[in-house]
């Protein structure tokens, strides 16, 4: 996977370093739109945010990755891989609107407020579909033709485009795909379905038969909207008016410039509506329902003598706000996906593994092993339990403990971590593996995973530094350019080499010579 980095280092309460955009142009009412350029690699990829006024929590994560790339060090993959172009806030005008319910947010947001204060463009000012028609077209609204003129300083066509949006209300998160990407959206649909499922949201689903360009893909994706087909419901409805006012979404503009972009929309709600989705037609009971209730409620803050009263009600109902944390890991996760999409399954494979030692009854210090089921690319072999990241986890070492609780039943309550380890990359599996030494209690029973583990091995230090338990060898493998001697531990019948060996030889004598109290 590439080395993006986790969203727990993004949302870290620490100082970050001040880094400062470059002022592409002036909103309407003469507010600065800032947007920032960093690295230099061949992979150039676009993020934006901000283009709907009532959809904060795009703007909030895009301002922290700027900070986190602002620190990156210049040789990092982060830079020296892509190039990114970011808009944290299109909309500072916008943003101005909503400040009395945008900023009394704690952990969520506020459904009376966010109903009583609420401002947003209507159709056909919608900052989204605001984007010049073409390079001569300087009628269109000036924070567009400012990131527009941007982009088009580009020297190479883009290979990535998210735009950040939420809703209101939905039944969960939607993701919004390229049309032209449909046949190549695995990756951004395994791993968004995935980091919804581990954070307890169902999909939105809604089967919208193409109105304003949004077709169904699957439970929780949909294509995104267009400006013809949003300009067609509207004639269609006879508003000729509001229908010539729509120009080009930033999608349709990043693909203008050319090459084959995979463009995305995140759509996470800032509220739930239990129900909704589960008729995916357009016409949804449910959904209806909450429409008209929300409209009645609205329309009833308005009344000041009632506000106590509808407070009460709408509090007392069964919407559900969702964290800005979560919403925030969920659009991270929509951009996680668009890169690894785009790259492209070549990329390096990341991975994490426990060195799992403990003290015994006897006073031996032990380490704990596993033999690989035969089959897969390490089918086998000794190792240390751990494996994938899979796209949910925080963290390298949350995936090195998920991992060892799903291979051997090791309980992450009785892990006690010591040290990070150097990461080490295999020599053709093309892995890099973040080994993390910890202590553990061991279990009297425990549940491998037979799928995946054949066998449990419990081994005293002590024999790792007996001579006979040393060899030498000169291997050779298809997939390397002639043989190399490769050094192995023998663990009874097996040979323990490869990453393995290279993570375990340089602890031995550590962990013997009680650097660490164990």
């Amino acid at each position: 996977m590439t080395n993006l980095p986790f969203f727990e280092d993004l949302t870290a309460e620490k100082p970050s370093k001040a880094t400062r955009g470059t002022e592409l142009g002036r909103s309407r009412e003469g507010r600065p739109v800032i947007g920032y350029r960093f690295g230099g690699g061949p992979i150039k990829i676009s993020l934006l945010a901000g283009c709907h006024a009532d959809e904060p929590v795009g703007p909030v994560l895009l301002e922290r990755f700027v900070r986190y790339l602002a620190g990156a060090a210049s040789h990092s993959e982060l830079l020296s891989r892509f190039e990114w172009w970011i808009v944290p806030d299109i909309n500072p005008d916008g943003a101005e609107r909503n400040k009395a319910w945008r900023a009394r947010a704690g952990d969520h947001y506020d459904i009376v407020s966010y109903l009583r204060h609420v401002v947003r463009e209507p159709p056909g000012d919608d900052v989204e579909f605001a984007f010049p028609r073409d390079e001569d077209d300087h009628d269109a609204r000036p924070e567009n033709r400012a990131v527009y003129d941007w982009w088009r300083s580009a020297p190479s066509t883009f290979s990535l485009h998210v735009s950040l949006h939420g809703m209101a209300v939905g039944g969960g998160p939607w993701f919004l795909i390229d049309p032209d990407w449909i046949g190549r959206c695995g990756v951004v649909k395994e791993f968004c379905r995935d980091a919804a499922g581990r954070l307890g949201y169902a999909l939105h689903d809604v089967q919208r038969n193409g109105e304003k360009g949004f077709v169904r893909i699957d439970r929780g994706f949909c294509t995104r909207p267009n400006s013809n087909a949003m300009a067609e419901y509207f004639r269609n409805l006879g508003d000729t008016d509001t229908a010539s006012r729509f120009r080009p979404s930033s999608m349709e503009t990043i693909r203008s410039f050319g090459g084959d972009p995979l463009t995305l929309v995140s759509e996470v709600p800032l509220f739930v509506l239990p129900g909704v989705g589960e008729t995916i037609e357009p016409d949804d009971p449910v959904a209806k329902r909450w429409r008209e209730q929300i409209t009645g409620w609205q329309e009833r803050l308005r009344d000041a003598s009632a506000f106590n009263d509808v407070s009460r009600e709408i509090r007392a109902s069964d919407i559900r706000p969702i964290p800005i944390r979560d919403q925030m890991l969920l659009q991270w996760t929509l951009i996680q996906s668009g890169v690894e999409q785009i790259v492209g399954e070549d990329a390096i494979q990341e991975a994490a593994v426990l060195v799992p030692v403990y003290r015994a009854e006897d006073g031996s210090l032990r380490i704990l092993l596993v033999r690989r089921t035969e089959g897969g690319v390490h089918g086998g072999q000794i190792a240390f339990p751990g494996g994938k990241r899979a796209p949910g986890d925080q963290s390298m070492a949350e995936t090195a403990k998920r991992e060892a609780s799903e291979e051997i039943g090791l309980d992450p309550e009785n892990v006690e971590m010591f040290e990070a380890l150097p990461p080490i990359e295999t020599l053709s599996t093309g892995f890099r593996i973040y080994p993390y030494l910890v202590r553990i209690t061991p279990s009297r029973s425990w549940k491998r995973d037979e799928r995946e583990i054949e066998e449990i091995i419990d081994v005293p230090i002590a024999d790792l530094l007996l001579p006979e338990n040393h060899g030498e060898e000169e291997w050779s493998f298809p997939e390397w350019p002639g043989p190399k001697q490769i050094a192995y531990y023998r663990i009874g019948r097996y040979k323990l080499w490869g990453a393995t060996y290279r993570i375990l030889q340089p602890l031995v004598s550590r962990l013997v010579s009680e650097e660490w109290n164990i």
